[in-house]
């Protein structure tokens, strides 16, 4: 894994901000791991594309992926390119588990498409060139649209696609190679420790670090104490934290 943020500077920073309340509040290892790894999806869910900013005559959020060079800057730890096979007209969408790419090799779980191409092999009188295309995600109701259409039907040149449940269909029914990029879920951020005199000390063996450039630490610490002054009923914590979200520490 690329060099993210350390785990226990983290704990460090968001203790000593907390402790500013005055309150003295402090979460167990098992929360701190809890919330951690709830600020971190709601941080990438937030780079990915705020669904709640979506309204009339802006109908694309703030914050989206690939909007600025910054915002893929922060996801780049987790980004994934993978290639498919197609079969039947589908690939699988990545789960973690049983979903394969091209190689055999597992692919990390699925959160957000950034885009989908197909490639094939065109033989010419003095080589093979290698042409790819990207395909169009389209929603449901303007399939059966496209499918018919006599001016724009689905080609290797103007290929199309339908994210379904648990996979993704094609079209034409003859592209036979697809490549992904996606944004995966990250590895659960992880502060393990021993307890010395029962206090717990922190153990680097078994700790897993937070899968965001170092650049984002302060954003990240704003929503955790959020989260963190929620559940320790907190409002001076909440409202800090809240403050320093909107003026993007």
């Amino acid at each position: 894994m690329a060099q993210g943020i350390n785990i226990n500077d983290f704990k460090t920073f968001t203790e000593f901000l907390a402790k500013k309340s005055g309150k003295g509040n402090y979460a167990s290892p098992s929360q701190f791991n809890q919330l951690v790894n709830r600020a971190l999806i709601e941080f990438i869910y937030l780079r990915n594309g705020n669904k709640q900013e979506y309204q009339a005559g802006r109908p694309v959020p703030r914050i989206s992926y690939e909007k600025t060079s910054d915002v893929m800057d922060d996801l780049r730890y987790i980004k994934e390119v993978r290639e498919f096979v197609v079969v039947d007209s589908k690939i699988g969408i990545p789960d973690g588990s049983t979903v394969k790419d091209i190689n055999g090799a597992i692919c990390p779980e699925y959160i957000h498409l950034k885009s989908l191409r197909h490639y094939y092999f065109v033989q010419t009188s003095t080589s093979i060139i290698k042409k790819q295309y990207d395909l169009d995600v389209i929603v449901e109701s303007e399939l059966g649209m496209r499918l018919v259409s006599a001016v724009e039907p689905p080609s290797k040149r103007y290929p199309i696609a339908q994210i379904n449940s648990g996979d993704i269909t094609v079209y034409p029914s003859d592209i036979q190679y697809v490549v992904m990029d996606y944004t995966r879920y990250p590895a659960t951020a992880t502060w393990n420790y021993t307890e010395t005199n029962g206090r717990p000390v922190y153990n680097s063996i078994g700790s897993i670090d937070i899968e965001l450039p170092k650049e984002c630490m302060n954003e990240l610490a704003m929503m955790y104490l959020s989260f963190l002054g929620i559940n320790m009923r907190d409002a001076e914590l909440v409202q800090y934290s809240e403050m320093n979200k909107q003026k993007g520490v």
